[in-house]
């Protein structure tokens, strides 16, 4: 358990490292403006990666008959069919997406985003399949030869290239070598297969999550086409910057959360009282885990955004508070909600949390187009992953049976601290609060309760990790 734990973390958080060192050096590379159009790239790529997941992979881990070849070969076959379609439909909407944009001269790169589905549908799910034994390092293996070739590559295209077509290529390349490590690391064939009873079960576990992948993508990167399409790329440039930032820490942990959770609690879906254990443990992982977040951003995140994105692009460190107070909650949300609703097959409670999330979208765009700031479109994005996060907290604990023990309640009650401290330090420093709150001293005072309440969230995930590895060791043969 500790091994693939360690195997797990530590893969995760190199490639999102690799990730993150790919975007900045792209930052330092080319100029705001290119980067900006760059950015819409990583939309399209997330865009494609929505549009085309029916959480196949998720299937193979949750299903308990989703380690039989047969079963794995009938999704491989589904993937390939998604994939086809995903294809064709993408480069079908290019020339509208890139006017979207306001580049319709570079529909042609769009057009090569066409790839992207198709190659990403040949992966091997074998290397998803181990997972059910807690078996993560082969994915991690695949994910990260295609995080360091496209990293590797970037300053030898960007010298060749010298615009945002750098990253359009790495992209493609990152997924090139992904699907071939896959095939290279799985145990068994790759094989077609067909079985209308398993794909029958397949969209019905999917459908209801591509679905709320839709609306994923929409909350996560519809704030970025907000900007892309009512200001300029100079701006889109700038808040892509802050967003890399931001949600760079909450994806990662939030992937490494969701990939282990799923299988512990999907074992425990047929027993209540492990399951309320497991997925109470999951919970409270995530909420502090989101402390963490929120007070590293607070405290840290414009210094470390000057640091990383230079002089070029300081004035996006003013967006790097609030987006990472977003993604903090996100991280709760995504990680720890999703994690157990998934694991009962609750495919479903997803959707709703994501549709409470998007709600909030046309409110930022009417901001938006009636004069508002980018800084203002950032904090309706925190009001609608509160709202969220309110609906999962409901779901888990009053549906899926999870208690809303004295413990959760404590770790509520702190992260609700934070985020109001967070919130409020956001609203003094853009001059919403008036002068008396605008004081240095209450920042610093702000700042000191933030580390307070980190040494107690510290404090709380110690004995969370002790009991839980207890219990695991226990079971282990002597």
């Amino acid at each position: 358990m500790i091994k693939s734990i360690s195997i797990l973390s530590g893969g995760r958080t190199t490639i999102a490292l690799l990730n993150f060192a790919r975007n900045l050096l792209l930052a330092w590379l080319v100029s705001v403006e290119d980067y900006g159009i760059a950015a819409t790239f990583i939309v399209a790529a997330a865009f494609v990666e929505t549009v085309a997941d029916l959480a196949l992979d998720r299937l193979v881990v949750q299903d308990p008959d989703g380690g039989s070849d047969r079963f794995l070969a009938v999704i491989h076959t589904l993937m390939i069919a998604r994939g086809v379609i995903v294809a064709s439909l993408l480069f079908a909407i290019a020339g509208p997406i890139a006017t979207l944009f306001q580049h319709p001269e570079n529909t042609w790169a769009y057009q090569c985003f066409a790839a992207f589905p198709l190659v990403r549908s040949f992966q091997h799910l074998d290397v998803i399949r181990q997972q059910r034994s807690m078996g993560f390092g082969a994915l991690i293996k695949a994910e990260l030869a295609g995080a360091i070739v496209s990293l590797l590559i970037m300053w030898p295209l960007a010298i060749w290239l010298g615009d945002f077509r750098v990253l359009l290529v790495a992209l493609l390349v990152d997924q090139f070598v992904r699907c071939i490590m896959t095939h290279v690391m799985a145990n068994g064939a790759y094989r077609l297969g067909w079985d209308i009873a398993i794909v029958r079960r397949a969209l019905m576990f999917g459908l209801p999550l591509l679905a709320a992948g839709i609306f994923v993508f929409a909350t996560l990167q519809g704030d970025r086409v907000l900007v892309g399409d009512v200001f300029s790329a100079r701006d889109l440039g700038l808040f892509s910057a802050a967003l890399t930032l931001a949600m760079t820490p909450s994806l990662l942990f939030s992937k490494i959360a969701q990939t282990f959770f799923l299988p512990v609690l999907s074992k425990e879906q047929a027993k209540p009282r492990e399951f309320a254990e497991q997925g109470a443990i999951c919970i409270q992982s995530l909420l502090l885990f989101s402390c963490g977040a929120i007070v590293g951003f607070t405290i840290l995140g414009e210094f470390v955004f000057s640091i990383a994105f230079g002089s070029k692009m300081a004035e996006g460190a003013k967006y790097v508070v609030p987006l990472g107070l977003a993604y903090s909650l996100f991280l709760i949300r995504s990680g720890g909600m999703n994690s157990v609703a998934l694991s009962l097959g609750k495919s479903m409670s997803v959707l709703g949390m994501n549709l409470v999330r998007l709600v909030t979208l046309p409110v930022a765009y009417s901001i938006a187009l009636s004069g508002g700031s980018v800084l203002e479109v950032t904090l309706v994005t925190v009001g609608g992953e509160i709202a969220a996060l309110l609906l999962g907290g409901a779901l888990v604990h009053f549906v899926h049976g999870v208690p809303l023990t004295m413990r959760l309640g404590r770790c509520y009650i702190l992260a609700g601290g934070i985020l109001a401290a967070g919130i409020g330090i956001v609203m003094q420093s853009a001059g919403m609060l008036g002068t008396p709150v605008a004081d240095p001293l209450v920042l610093y005072l702000c700042q000191a309760g933030f580390l307070g309440l980190l040494a107690l969230a510290s404090s709380d995930l110690r004995q969370i990790a002790v009991v839980y590895f207890r219990s695991k060791m226990a079971n282990v043969p002597r």
